[in-house]
């Protein structure tokens, strides 16, 4: 998965890699109905930088978690 966010001052890109992951329910309201898939061992980049293309800060996480929940195509189209 890839996510570029712009600001006023800066762009913010993520790159998220799901190694493995696991199916846990999630918590609607006062139930755990629904299930989403989480990952504990995922590998994620990042890179911020202003408009000018000066790396502000940028790194790799090995062992990140994530979750994968919702509209996903929804998010990945913002």
């Amino acid at each position: 998965m890839r996510w570029s966010v712009s600001g006023p001052d800066c762009v913010l890109k993520l790159t998220a890699e799901r190694v493995r992951g696991g199916l846990l329910h999630a918590p609607v309201r006062t139930a755990m109905h629904h299930r989403v898939e989480e990952a504990r061992d995922a590998r994620i980049e990042f890179r911020h930088a202003d408009h000018d293309g000066t790396v502000l800060i940028e790194g790799v996480a090995e062992c990140a978690g994530l979750e994968v929940f919702g509209d996903t195509e929804r998010l990945l189209a913002l």
